[in-house]
């Protein structure tokens, strides 16, 4: 996440989304996957202008779900 934040900054891009990855066919844990997101994330626009607006794209009412009880911390 980072390094795509990184690029999208030198970039100068204000928005950026990330797919929910891997907890699909790979099987990685949904719940880690989504708390690993939100803390690279926002570790990063803590400390970083640019890019201003994050778009998590969730395949399936689980993921969103999930996304959803997580990013309420930060509201």
């Amino acid at each position: 996440y980072r390094e795509s934040l990184r690029l999208a900054s030198e970039a100068g891009l204000e928005s950026f989304a990330f797919p929910c990855i891997s907890t699909g066919v790979y099987g990685y844990p949904k719940s880690d996957a989504c708390q690993e997101a939100i803390t690279a994330v926002t570790g990063w626009l803590s400390a970083h202008e640019l890019p201003r607006s994050i778009i998590f794209c969730c395949y399936g009412s689980d993921n969103a779900g999930l996304y959803r009880v997580q990013l309420t911390r930060f509201a």
